[in-house]
């Protein structure tokens, strides 16, 4: 069974099929659909074998949570295609661009960073508009 909103049913297509029980070629009639599945499902399986690679796998009997981390995986894999695609049509090198587990690495690394002002050191939030030169006026 398929469903979508892209395409339907029609115009319908035929192809020979053998059949193994009468030993002859048959014509069989599919719908639109699986012509376009077929065309375009590369891709997805692609993108799924990838996901498999470096999965964050979580254990967990709350699907949301595993709806999330697969969300950000497949964020983070197709950050990750756009930049290697970048990357050759920049003509860099391409021995110099990172792989997924790097890349995923990278990725935590600045968003840990996130919102560390200063390394180490704790500074209030009045010296912290100083330093942007922020000032509050009423």
């Amino acid at each position: 069974m398929l469903l979508s909103t892209f395409v339907g049913s029609e115009p319908v297509h035929s192809v020979k099929r053998y059949d193994r029980k009468t030993k002859t070629a048959l014509q069989v009639q599919y719908p639109d659909i699986i012509s376009q599945y077929n065309h375009h499902m590369g891709g997805v399986d692609l993108l799924d074998s990838i996901v498999g690679c470096y999965k964050i796998v979580l254990r967990s009997k709350k699907s949301y949570f595993r709806l999330f981390y697969h969300l950000l995986d497949l964020s983070v894999i197709n950050a990750w295609l756009l930049y290697r695609r970048v990357s050759v049509t920049k003509c860099l090198n391409r021995n110099k661009t990172i792989n997924l587990a790097d890349f995923k690495k990278e990725v935590a690394t600045v968003l840990c960073m996130t919102g560390k002002h200063t390394l180490g050191k704790r500074v209030r939030p009045s010296e912290l508009n100083q330093q942007s030169g922020y000032t509050h006026s009423s």
